[in-house]
């Protein structure tokens, strides 16, 4: 992470700590201690800087060292101890989004991107999981011709995809926490 980049003085003072810890509070909205990947999305909103959910992610594992989630108050202030100004503070948040979002528009544009990495030739979709509201990211096999997929809003969808099923539709949606946990709990599926 280059923090130099949104340095405004070069020779200013980093924020301090109580202000610093300031800024962490007010993203995280709950008071749970920790910011979830919404607040950090709606503290990027709120600061300006335009994201999706799936580069909120993004950006939430580049600060989320320990890999648990959330950004606790020693990875913010591990990631954020050099800036100066809370302005810096959306610049170094933009500048971490903005990555994705070049990358997202180099593989869609570029036209010598292929030759940058190999990418397999573009297939036609047999069938399309039309049901998820978000991005599609896991996709795995259950026993007796079922498939579960899963969006990065969480939500997961049980696809019956035996012959008789001439178009793929939800077996089952499981959209709420305590559904996924009673599913995984009693074996209903296994995990990616």
């Amino acid at each position: 992470v280059v923090l130099g980049c949104c340095s405004r003085g070069g020779g200013m003072p980093p924020i301090p700590e109580p202000e610093l810890r300031s800024i962490f509070n007010k993203f995280d909205e709950d008071g749970s201690g920790s910011i979830s990947l919404d607040e950090l999305q709606n503290a990027m909103r709120l600061l300006g800087v335009k994201v999706s959910p799936n580069s909120a992610k993004k950006v939430l594992k580049v600060i989320d060292t320990d890999n648990n989630g959330t950004v606790e108050w020693e990875e913010f202030f591990q990631f954020f101890s050099k800036v100066s100004d809370p302005e810096e503070v959306k610049l170094l948040l933009s500048a971490q989004n903005q990555r994705f979002f070049e990358y997202k528009q180099l593989v869609e544009t570029d036209s010598s991107f292929a030759k940058t990495f190999l990418v397999p030739p573009p297939m036609a979709a047999l069938r399309r999981l039309d049901g998820h509201s978000g991005d599609l990211e896991h996709v795995a096999w259950l026993p007796d011709n079922k498939l579960i997929s899963g969006d990065i809003e969480g939500d997961l969808i049980v696809w019956d995809t035996s012959k008789e099923a001439k178009v793929l539709r939800p077996f089952k949606i499981l959209s709420n926490e305590d559904d996924k946990k009673s599913h995984l709990q009693h074996g209903s599926f296994t995990r990616w």
